[in-house]
């Protein structure tokens, strides 16, 4: 609120977050005074989905890149900064992704069927394991490593199937 209504910042709508990578596929533009209604976050903060499908799915990423280091998006996001020194916010972000702590989260859900979220109090709750800062970094890191991988082999396969499309349309028409 004590930014310039005219300030040009990023607007992320939940389709614009990967729910396969767990990262921002678009960051559209907004200004801030048409930031009011929606969730309002800042560069480095950690978005969580807390709606159904999308929380199940796994929308959820870490906002880099932001105009003017803000931005603004679905109201069905939880924002969770990192003040503490001794916390790396990608090792929550990672522990968050996982599917047995999107599994038990299902399992606090408030609202009807199609509408179903879940509650502040869950993440508020939740017992995360804490090793000293170098480990949860080094584990972030290894996670990180092997994501870029799998992307970088699921890109390829879809090369390759592409590919031998193309070579059996050529054989088969020639």
């Amino acid at each position: 609120s004590k930014l310039d209504s005219e300030l040009k910042m990023s607007f992320i709508p939940m389709p614009c977050i990967s729910d396969e990578y767990g990262e921002v596929l678009k960051l559209e533009e907004g200004i801030n005074c048409n930031s009011k209604g929606y969730t309002r976050f800042q560069e480095g903060d950690l978005l969580w989905a807390k709606i159904t499908p999308c929380m199940q799915n796994g929308k959820s990423a870490i906002v880099k890149g932001l105009m003017n280091g803000y931005g603004y998006g679905s109201t069905e996001f939880f924002v969770i900064r990192n003040s503490n020194k001794e916390i790396c916010l990608d090792y929550i972000y990672h522990i968050l992704r996982m599917k047995i702590v999107r599994e038990t989260a299902t399992k606090y859900f408030t609202g009807s069927s199609g509408q179903q979220r879940v509650p502040k109090s869950f993440l508020q709750n939740l017992l995360i394991p804490l090793p000293n800062y170098e480990f949860q970094k080094q584990i972030s890191d290894k996670v990180y490593k092997k994501k870029k991988q799998f992307k970088q082999l699921k890109q390829q396969a879809e090369q390759n199937r592409q590919l031998a499309q193309e070579e059996f349309e050529k054989e088969l028409f020639e």
